[in-house]
């Protein structure tokens, strides 16, 4: 009995800890480009074309100059 308490005390600790945003993190979210979605070598024939690529996602309201960017 005592152990079903205190894995459903943990349990609810941990879900309950799993709702709450981290303080401060919602403000920094759009202050940056992020790099969004990465395709490393997909299936398919390399002869043909190459399509890897990488998606960058700018959630500030300003344009970003990327023109001295390298990855």
């Amino acid at each position: 009995m005592k152990s079903k308490i205190i894995f459903g005390s943990l349990a609810l600790f941990l879900l309950g800890g799993s709702v709450i945003p981290a303080l401060g993190q919602t403000d920094a979210i759009d202050d940056h480009v992020v790099i969004n979605e990465i395709d490393i070598n997909p299936p398919g024939d390399d002869s043909k074309s190459i399509s890897e690529w990488v998606e960058l996602y700018n959630p500030t309201s300003s344009s970003i100059d990327i023109g001295g960017w390298s990855i």
